[in-house]
């Protein structure tokens, strides 16, 4: 299940909590402060291309251990500042703090994309999912706990003894309908946070939305049910404001996303050709998600332009088919 989490808190935790840092409490860019954000976004996809198979290399070592440890260590540095404090655009200190967990947040799940010994199980990743969303339930007490909770669960992640290294590589598809699934889950997702900013009315509801996409990805039901409900979820937010920050709202979409990790990752299948391998935790589905977030927060940030998000589900509808992964014969 650690091994599981630490490759989904990259996409699912870090990133959207600094989208939400400084979309919510603010940014300037201008400074050297947000000039480290920058930074960070540009470092982390020139450390994949670069030394990220070398990292993968130490998977299985003492080097998860580290990262795990010094994970926790940095994310209680961080927080310090930003509890019951403020999130200060131009503290280069804090930017510093929040980027170099984000450093070891993308470490943690390049080792957890190496090749071991056997694939991951759908009750990992459920498992995983359901960690994610008590991560963000911590956001009841404070907003910004989320970024303390991380650090400790990767801490109490490198407690777990790794397990050797394998043959068994993470296969993942990824295609056009998959980025645009992931780019409207996005949007629709973060909904309630983005309404409710920094009264963290929405903490609750989001984590419950993660536990629902565990209890789809650990679900015996393979069908594509997950996909008529989230264009519908979509489709609705769209059409009636009320309803994007709507808890109901927020947990359909967690359902979807669970239904789209199902498929991305291939849970269930025996034997089943990729059609792209995504042993890289800044793959395909990291980029369009984090698109998503992003997009979601501007297309709040304009309800006027709300009716308007229904052309996005044009592309999503565009493919001829969609085929779940193949089950286990009886």
């Amino acid at each position: 299940m650690m091994r599981a989490f630490a490759l989904l808190q990259l996409p699912l935790v870090y990133l959207p909590l600094c989208v939400y840092g400084l979309g919510v409490y603010g940014s300037d860019f201008d400074a050297w402060s947000g000039r480290l954000f920058l930074g960070l976004l540009v470092g982390l996809l020139a450390l994949e291309a670069l030394v990220g198979r070398r990292v993968a290399r130490l998977a299985g070592t003492w080097a998860e251990t580290a990262v795990g440890l010094a994970a926790a260590l940095v994310a209680g540095v961080a927080y310090a500042p930003l509890h019951l404090g403020w999130w200060d655009e131009h503290a280069t200190s804090q930017a510093a703090g929040v980027c170099a967990l984000g450093l070891l947040a993308w470490s943690a799940a390049r080792l957890a994309a190496a090749p071991r010994d056997r694939a991951l199980a759908p009750r990992e990743v459920a498992g995983a999912l359901v960690l994610v969303g008590l991560v963000w339930s911590t956001a009841w007490l404070y907003p910004l706990l989320p970024l303390l909770a991380l650090g400790v669960a990767l801490g109490l992640g490198a407690a777990v003894r790794p397990r050797p290294r394998g043959d068994a590589a993470l296969e993942a598809r990824f295609g056009g309908f998959e980025a645009w699934a992931a780019v409207l889950l996005g949007v629709d997702l973060f909904l309630g946070l983005w309404d409710g900013r920094w009264i963290a009315t929405w903490a609750a509801p989001l984590g419950l939305a993660f536990a629902l996409a565990g209890l789809r990805v650990g679900g015996r039901q393979q069908g594509g049910g997950w996909i008529v409900i989230g264009a519908l979820n979509f489709a609705a937010a769209a059409l009636w404001r009320a309803w994007g920050p709507h808890p109901l709202h927020v947990m359909l979409a967690g359902f979807a996303l669970g239904g789209l990790l199902h498929y991305v990752l291939g849970l269930g299948r025996v034997e089943a050709p990729a059609r792209r391998l995504l042993r890289a935790p800044l793959g395909g589905f990291t980029v369009f998600w984090v698109l998503g977030v992003v997009l979601g927060l501007a297309l709040y940030q304009n309800l006027a332009f709300a009716p308007w998000r229904l052309v996005l589900l044009l592309p999503a509808l565009l493919p001829a088919r969609h085929r779940e992964p193949a089950l286990p014969a009886a």
